[in-house]
């Protein structure tokens, strides 16, 4: 199986071996326990690398990533099958505006998400943010207020 997931899924080859190594792994227990779908949800504040995260998981363009184009508030998902799997990924917008949880931008993506389940939540931040400061609690703290601590 392994052979055939680095065949069809591009984006696994660029990540570090260990890396590569557990997302196979992963997927190995998934096909085993006959898990044929995986969600993501992917959040995280504006111009983290959101966007980015998701074309490099799949090893392809298909989220718009520029410094200078300010994001939408709608949440997409792109949908990916390749080697009898299915790979669902929710690019989010940011939700943090002059220092502030938007709320709003929240209850869009609450409403977006009603019927779906999500499997992963992948919060995306700087690499060099080595602190947890005030708005990262509160960035926390909404996001569990919104969608509920099994989140």
């Amino acid at each position: 199986m392994a052979a055939k997931i680095d065949h069809e899924w591009t984006g696994i080859r660029q990540f570090p071996f260990g890396t590569q190594n557990k997302l196979h792994e992963l997927l190995g227990k998934l096909k085993q326990e006959n898990v044929s779908t995986l969600t993501i949800l992917v959040m995280g504040k504006a111009g983290v690398g959101k966007s980015s995260t998701v074309n490099s998981i799949l090893g392809e363009k298909v989220a718009t990533v520029s410094a200078f184009q300010s994001e939408g508030l709608r949440p997409a998902m792109c949908s990916h099958t390749r080697a009898g799997f299915t790979l669902n990924i929710i690019d989010t917008p940011g939700f943090v505006e002059d220092g502030y949880v938007n709320e709003q931008s929240l209850e869009i993506l609450k409403r977006f998400l009603l019927n779906k389940t999500i499997d992963i939540l992948l919060y995306v931040d700087w690499l060099d943010a080595y602190r947890v400061d005030s708005l990262d609690r509160l960035v926390i703290r909404a996001i569990t207020d919104t969608f509920g601590k099994r989140i």
